[in-house]
This record gives C-alpha cells, structure tokens and sequence, in this order.
C-alpha cells in the first residue's frame, strides 16, 4: 500500500503543479491587461518609456517557459521507479540472501548420502566462505544496492517538484500583488520590474534545484556502475563451478 500512496503523492504533486503554471499564466496575463490599461492613459511619450519594460517581460516570460518546458516534458517516471525499486528488493534481494547462509554442510545432504574424497572435497564448497556462498551474497548486495539507488532517484525526483511547487507559491504570490499595483498609473511601472525580478528569482530557483538533483543522482548512476562491473565473486560473470574448493 505504501507504493500506491507514493504514487498517488507524486500525481498529486504533478497535478498542482500544472494548476500553478496555469494560474501564473493568468496573473501574467493580467498584470499585462492591467499595464496596458495604464498606458492608454498616459501620454505618449510617459507611455513609451514604459513599453521596453513591458517587452522586457515578455521576453523573461518567454525564456521562463521555454526553460520550465524541459522539465516538464520529462518530469520522471515515479511510478516505475518505485516498482523496479520495490523488485529489486522484495523478489531478489530478499529471497537471494536468504539462500546464501544455506550453502554450509548443515544444510546439505552431501554427507548423508556421499563418502570418500570427492564428497570431502565438496564439503569445502560449502564453507560460509567459500565461492558460491561468495556469490549468492554478492548477487543479494547487488540486489539491495540497486534498490537503493532506484529508491533514491525516485525521491530526488518527488524533492525537485516539491521545491517547484514552493517556487511556484512564492511567485504566484508575487504576481498577485503586482497585478494589484499595476492597476494604478503609480504602481504600473513598479511592478514590472518587480514583476521581471520574481520571474527571474523563479527561473533562477528551479535551475538551481535541477542542478542540485543532477548531482544527487550522481550517486545512483556511480552505484549502478560499481554493481555492474563489481562482479569479482562471479569468475568470467558466471556462477562458480559447483567443483571449486575454497583455499
């Protein structure tokens, strides 16, 4: 149940933030009605001082979106992430380790119905530290790691967003009382620039937060690098031959 509920937050999540973007859009728009009311009451040439602002932000909102619209086209996908994660640990890493203890002699009938040499010699197999306990717990580590590191994606996923949304709050709110002011011939020209410094306090935010994720996920890229290769229990990356003995 933990894993539908994780979902349903991160949709939830995604889910307010398209209801923010759609709300910034409409403050913009109405901070842009509300100047443009203002400037058909200004004369001229008080008018045309105002407009390079005007454009200013609308070049600022451009680049907003066209940053913004690159993550939200792949906003990460939570939902596979936690089911890959939840695998690697529920039916691999779990059962795998639970195994690895059992190859000793105790657990073995080799001496109930095996004598001589040859089933001494495979009694040696069977040692805590011998190379196919070796490997069935290296299989099991792998297993736990990769798990790990999905996991930690995931919510590194669900943190970028949160931060997102909170970014979102702080501008819409910015926004608002702009549209406020720039409905009045003195506020109009505060708060465009006010208006231009929250958009690019926003954009500025979520640039930082996706380089902050970037790095985190850092980790789990060197983990799943080191679990690939880190085979070294597992001679040519194939399970030990049954025959080996331990030194």
């Amino acid at each position: 149940m933990g894993g539908i509920s994780d979902m349903t937050e991160f949709a939830a999540t995604m889910s307010h933030i398209n209801q923010q973007t759609l709300k910034v859009n409409e403050k913009l728009n109405e901070l842009v009605t509300n100047i443009n009311k203002v400037l058909a009451k200004l004369p001229s040439f008080i008018a045309h001082r105002l407009t390079p602002l005007l454009d200013k932000l609308g070049s600022a909102v451009t680049k907003l979106w066209k940053e913004f619209s690159q993550f939200v086209a792949e906003p990460g996908d939570w939902g596979k992430l936690a089911d890959a994660a939840g695998k690697f640990s529920d039916k691999v890493q779990a059962p795998v380790s639970a195994q690895a203890g059992r190859f000793q002699e105790t657990y073995s009938k080799v001496d109930d119905y095996w004598k001589g040499e040859a089933s001494e010699a495979y009694k040696k197999v069977l040692k805590p530290n011998a190379p196919q306990t070796a490997a069935t717990q290296q299989y099991g580590d792998t297993a736990e790691a990769v798990s790990g590191a999905l996991d930690l994606c995931r919510w590194t996923i669900l943190g970028f967003w949160l931060f997102v949304g909170a970014a979102y709050a702080t501008l819409i709110y910015q926004l608002i009382g702009d549209c406020v002011a720039a409905a009045s011939v003195a506020g109009a020209l505060p708060a465009l620039g006010s208006a231009i410094l929250a958009i690019g306090a926003f954009a500025a935010a979520v640039a930082g937060a996706g380089w902050t994720a970037i790095q985190v996920l850092g980790g789990p890229a060197s983990t799943f690098r080191t679990e690939n290769n880190g085979n070294n229990n597992w001679p040519g990356g194939a399970w030990p031959p049954s025959g080996v003995v331990a030194g």
